[in-house]
């Protein structure tokens, strides 16, 4: 009696000759796997590991990066919303305490710790916003290469909608923080006032006049601090334009020293862009880098290093300065290029 073929034994047995037989593998059935659903209660768009072929093996290794990325998305996603839970509970429980002290002194130190806990939380949630764009970018490239034209984050919808004079999006989550400051530090100058008592002059307001002038020095602190990320941004972005464009004119040169970059009036210029990216840094924490980058054997490893003699493809140029400053690739290439 003939053998009767198994569905999926040829990827099965694909696995096991390319050292791959410990993943585990989706269910399989007579249709194709690129178009079977997904039953592992993902996010929609996330492709399984199924290699289709023995040229397929860039592919399986994209698939499996954009599993992972999906996941470190799910789990900054979970970490947002634990915190919008938890910080105004947290926040209100503790002010209602802290006002209902007797004791000035411990009051105003309670509203203080209160005040710095919130500002560390909020900057750390401004660290996982940019995580989370970068995730999402990852994602939107790995689709495009995957061949799937209408990825979930290759087209994910702009923020639209609007509910008044606000719109619609997660960077709104800024008023929970500001509301967040602003009781604490309400707690603060509610505790100063009775040490105080000339400090306000106005009777049976004090509470009022607190609150007014707590949430104003919060948004005063915001405001700042929005103008100075808009700086930032901005200077980084002409940054990674110009080094980019500096790189791109010059050509590779695997017997270059030091003192050969220093000499040079366009290194010196791709030098101090790259600075700008790091940070303000010295010069030796980008020559350093730049040098091994350049010259050693293991260069072609970490970007695509030209041959001696070949001009520094844009690409290339934006891998190196990603390389030397740990800023993103794929975003300096982005702001080289005119995309952003």
């Amino acid at each position: 009696m003939a053998t009767q073929s198994v569905p999926g034994a040829k990827v099965r047995a694909r696995r096991r000759s390319i050292g791959w037989s410990s993943i585990t593998e989706p269910s399989v059935s007579a249709a194709s796997p690129r178009s079977m659903p997904l039953r592992s209660g993902k996010l929609p768009g996330v492709l399984p590991f199924v290699p289709q072929s023995p040229d397929d093996g860039h592919d399986a290794n994209l698939r499996i990066e954009y599993q992972e990325v999906c996941n470190n998305f799910r789990t900054l996603t979970d970490i947002r919303f634990r915190l919008l839970a938890f910080l105004p509970v947290g926040t209100a429980a503790g002010v209602a305490l802290t006002v209902s002290d007797k004791q000035a002194w411990s009051g105003g130190l309670i509203g203080l710790f209160g005040l710095v806990v919130t500002f560390s939380v909020a900057f750390y949630n401004a660290r996982n916003d940019q995580l989370y764009d970068a995730l999402v970018a990852r994602a939107a490239e790995l689709e495009r290469c995957l061949g799937v034209k209408d990825g979930a984050f290759a087209h994910r919808p702009r923020p639209w909608r609007r509910a008044a004079l606000f719109r619609v999006e997660h960077g709104q989550i800024w008023w929970v923080y500001w509301a967040s400051a602003s009781a604490w530090l309400f707690t603060v100058l509610h505790a100063i006032d009775p040490m105080h008592g000339w400090l306000w002059q106005i009777p049976g307001q004090v509470d009022l006049v607190e609150a007014i002038v707590a949430a104003a020095l919060v948004t005063l602190g915001a405001w700042w601090i929005g103008k100075q990320r808009e700086r930032t941004r901005d200077a980084l972005k002409d940054a990674a334009r110009d080094g980019v464009r500096y790189l791109a004119s010059v050509k590779m040169n695997r017997s270059l020293s030091k003192k050969d970059l220093l000499a040079d009036d366009l290194w010196k210029k791709i030098i101090k862009e790259a600075c700008t990216l790091r940070g303000r840094c010295d010069e030796d924490k980008i020559v350093s880098p730049l040098l091994f980058y350049l010259t050693d054997e293991a260069g072609p490893f970490y970007w695509d290093r030209p041959d001696d003699g070949q001009p520094i493809t844009r690409r290339a140029a934006a891998q190196l300065m990603g390389l030397v400053t740990d800023m993103p690739p794929r975003w300096i290439l982005d702001v080289a290029s005119g995309r952003r």
